[in-house]
């Protein structure tokens, strides 16, 4: 069976879903007690928002997904057909925030980088067609992510 590519429409649907789910995220780091600051332009490849308290400034990567389950898909490589490198290696944010409906599940991106180069060859890749071309990602399961210290998982306290 041929890939199918990903149709404008279907682009634009995807960028109005984030755009969508950002007020949410706001509404988390202002609970937490941070400013948020959207990023737009260039800048965006790098990270989705900086928030800042205290002094300090922290770049954010996030995901957001529209049905739960219990992996999250690391983006390896966006493009396979033109090696153009994913999100988990192009990011410069210092965290991740990963949005499922009734879940979020929040890593130090340092660590998660690092945890992918030294384990990720010891779980699943996932391909799909549903972003930019055929996209490598790994599945790593929540379970490994909170028992790893990489991150941890805050149910519903998102509206």
């Amino acid at each position: 069976m041929g890939r199918r590519s990903i149709t404008r429409q279907e682009v634009d649907a995807n960028f109005e879903w984030e755009r969508a789910c950002q007020p949410g995220a706001d509404k988390y780091y202002k609970s937490k007690g941070f400013s948020v600051e959207r990023i737009k332009g260039k800048e965006n490849k790098l990270y989705d928002v900086k928030i800042r308290k205290n002094g300090k400034v922290y770049a954010v990567e996030e995901k957001f997904l529209r049905k739960d389950n219990d992996f999250l898909y690391i983006e390896l490589i966006q493009d396979t057909e033109s090696d153009s490198i994913g999100w988990i290696e192009e990011t410069r944010a210092d965290y991740l925030y990963y949005k499922m409906p009734s879940m979020l599940v929040i890593c130090k991106m340092n660590n998660l980088k690092k945890f992918i180069r030294q384990f990720g060859c010891y779980y699943p890749d996932h391909f799909t067609t549903r972003g930019w071309g055929r996209t490598h990602n790994k599945k790593i399961s929540i379970s490994a992510i909170v028992e790893n210290k990489i991150g941890k998982l805050i149910n519903n306290e998102i509206v």
